[in-house]
């Protein structure tokens, strides 16, 4: 599946190869709706992060101001390792829509994957603040916090995410 409504979640030095629960597009016509092409999503889900990359930044081209979107390529930059690039998309989607707290959770996933806890956390915790309902966010919070030796604030955090998304349990 293809994350696409909220963060990713990472560890601070290696991404974690799962796909976060509520930022999944399980569906072609679930993802639709999201008003990204079929062609585009299929690729994402066959890990042709290069292709859905291609695709993004020409609908880009003719649709400039659209935050989903550079939401979108900041995770296939991602998933490429190109934190730079991703970064700079994640900073966009930010400017074009700053109430949206999935561009501040993409952004939480890039800082994490450079190492950079301290900025993780913020953007996670800016994430929940617009949308204290995005289990993502709470993971991605966990793992900047775990990361930085705060345990006991990591598991609540881990806690609340397990709460909003069954599917953490497992974490």
């Amino acid at each position: 599946a293809v994350s696409l409504a909220s963060p990713l979640s990472v560890f601070a030095s290696r991404p974690v190869e799962r796909t976060p629960v509520a930022a999944t597009a399980g569906s072609p016509s679930a993802a639709l709706g999201l008003g990204l092409p079929k062609a585009t999503l299929v690729k994402m889900r066959i890990k042709d992060y290069a292709g859905a990359e291609r695709d993004l930044t020409a609908l880009l081209a003719r649709n400039p101001s659209n935050a989903l979107l550079y939401q979108v390529r900041a995770l296939t930059r991602r998933f490429q390792k190109n934190l730079l690039e991703a970064d700079r998309d994640a900073d966009k989607a930010i400017e074009l829509n700053p109430r949206d707290g999935r561009s501040h959770g993409v952004k939480a996933l890039i800082r994490l994957d450079g190492g950079d806890l301290r900025g993780a956390q913020s953007s996670a915790e800016q994430a929940i603040a617009l949308n204290p309902r995005d289990a993502d966010a709470h993971f991605t919070l966990s793992e900047a916090l775990k990361a930085q030796g705060q345990d006991a604030a990591a598991l609540e955090a881990m806690r609340l995410a397990a709460e909003l998304e069954p599917a953490f349990q497992e974490h």
